[in-house]
């Protein structure tokens, strides 16, 4: 089947599958909806895995003294402000420095959107600091952003939005003072993931994406849960094992507020693989999300991605915005088509202008073209091993004995038995940066603790450093380079907290050693 082929089998699924529609998590029936669809189209059962959730409902939005479109997301629970003043921000919303010059603390907070629309999190945690008792984002367009009470990204639990934060499109302000009046509702429930296995006893290939969703929702992602299909159904047709799962809650969802809120569907789906033991038998999971404008990429493990490189842009290296990354972090390798976070793929994030006429079939049908020359060709698990050399190079004697021991331990099982256990015990997200402090985007890395290491000694030599280095999820904080008082850990000092890191990294290849080995 050729790009213009597949171009017209997502048309007539589009027909199919697209209502414009907005479906939260906790309603059975677009899961419903879904599995009748999927099986006429591939055959079979579609089965049902139940996941508890935290679902969240605006049931009421009012507000005197601004006119215009509103909207809110969550977490943002029942408020109301009466009589409040309003108060502009010019700067960037999502800095510290926008906000304490003001010394406001009461009032309303009128903000533009953030240049990343994430950063709205900050953005709320800074105002509620600062001791307003809301923000109104004023924008040409309305826009849902999930926001959280906590300044981490913690896999556990977290809190609620402190604040009422309302988009308001094309606003129109008719006095100097706002009142604001939100009945939310957020509440434990159920989502639904759903599963189509196309039979056989041979190792299994994954195929993904998720189909919760906001507004209209399709570059976000219908059109990833037609990719998967039709995907799924080309690999079946070659007599090959291929699962076909379909997330719920990977917007939000997450069981207490926890700061990770995005992608709880695969995180939950991923804990049940890895507890049944059964990760090993699973070759490759791909994942679409947003893989619909000619911003096409890919990210996941190196080894599949080394088989496709003259074909598409890489994003290095994991995609912690993706499903994709949650099987990775139990040792599945991955790959993830997406086009984050292009100004195009801004332009429609989480608006309603998310709809078939603003995505280009041709890249996403060449997504699913370059997936499936990967998954038939042979991963190039030395590359794990050229990655490890290189790496060793930039390290201090201690980091490079590290690498020589895993060398070790793959000349006796090989490159892809220790990238998968590895990966499970290493594959981490990190945030290169104070979470308050400075606004990066979540990067993927494996043995963060030394991977990063020489990218931040050449910041620290040119005078630039980030404030810290987390291991999110696990809010492990790994470096510490700038103090209160703005002194900057030097490279001796830097130094030395790696060779902590890479003591405790060295348990950690006992452990590998032990399971692969012994």
């Amino acid at each position: 089947m050729n790009i213009g082929d597949t171009m017209e089998e997502f048309k007539r699924l589009i027909e199919t599958i697209y209502n414009g529609e907005e479906y939260s998590i906790g309603d059975s029936r677009e899961a419903e909806r879904l599995r009748g669809i999927v099986e006429d189209y591939l055959g079979g059962h579609v089965r049902f895995i139940e996941i508890p959730v935290y679902s969240w409902v605006n049931k009421y939005l009012k507000m005197d003294g601004v006119e215009g479109g509103y909207s809110v997301a969550p977490y943002i629970l029942s408020a109301e402000v009466d009589d409040a003043k309003l108060f502009e921000i010019k700067e960037d919303p999502s800095s510290p420095d926008a906000w304490v010059k003001h010394g406001v603390r009461e009032g309303v907070a009128v903000i533009r959107e953030p240049e990343d629309p994430d950063d709205l999190k900050a953005s709320a945690l800074l105002a509620a600091e600062a001791g307003f008792s809301g923000i109104l984002v004023f924008s040409d367009k309305l826009r849902k952003i999930v926001t959280t009470g906590t300044w981490n990204y913690s896999f556990n639990v977290g809190a609620p939005t402190p604040i009422p934060v309302i988009y308001v499109e094309k606003p129109r302000i008719t006095r100097d003072r706002v009142s604001l009046y939100v009945e939310s509702e957020v509440k434990a429930s159920k989502g639904y993931i759903l599963e189509w296995d196309s039979s056989g006893s041979d190792n299994v290939i994954l195929i993904g994406a998720h189909y919760d969703r906001w507004f209209s929702g399709f570059q976000d992602n219908i059109l990833g849960v037609i990719q998967a299909m039709v995907l799924a159904k080309r690999l079946s047709e070659l007599s090959k094992r291929v699962k076909l799962v379909l997330f719920t809650a990977e917007e939000y969802g997450a069981p207490g507020y926890a700061g990770w809120y995005w992608s709880w569907g695969s995180r939950f789906y991923s804990q049940q693989i890895y507890q049944s033991g059964i990760e090993d038998s699973i070759n490759l999971y791909v994942n679409f999300d947003v893989a619909g404008n000619r911003n096409l990429m890919v990210s996941g493990t190196r080894s599949y991605i080394y088989t496709i490189k003259d074909y598409i842009n890489e994003r290095c290296c994991e995609c912690p915005e993706c499903d994709s990354m949650q099987l990775a972090m139990i040792g599945v390798p991955t790959l993830s088509f997406h086009s984050l976070w292009s100004q195009e793929t801004l332009n429609i994030y989480h608006t309603r202008e998310d709809t078939p006429e603003n995505a280009d079939l041709r890249y996403a049908a060449k997504a699913v073209e370059i997936a499936y020359k990967a998954i038939l060709n042979t991963p190039q698990w030395e590359y794990v091993g050229y990655e490890l050399t290189r790496l060793s190079r930039e390290l201090p004697l201690e980091g490079r004995r590290l690498i020589y021991k895993l060398a070790s331990i793959a000349s006796r099982v090989g490159w892809e038995k220790l990238y998968r256990e590895l990966a499970a015990k290493t594959l981490r997200p990190v945030h290169y940066g104070s979470y308050r402090h400075d606004s990066v985007r979540l990067e993927a890395l494996m043995l963060p603790e030394i991977s990063i290491l020489p990218r931040l000694l050449d910041d620290i030599r040119r005078g630039d450093p980030p404030h810290e280095v987390w291991i999110s999820g696990e809010e492990k904080l790994i470096y510490a380079i700038k103090a209160k008082n703005g002194e900057i850990c030097g490279v001796n000092c830097i130094i030395d907290q790696a060779r902590h890191n890479i003591r405790a990294l060295d348990d950690v290849i006992d452990e590998v050693y032990i399971k692969l080995v012994k």
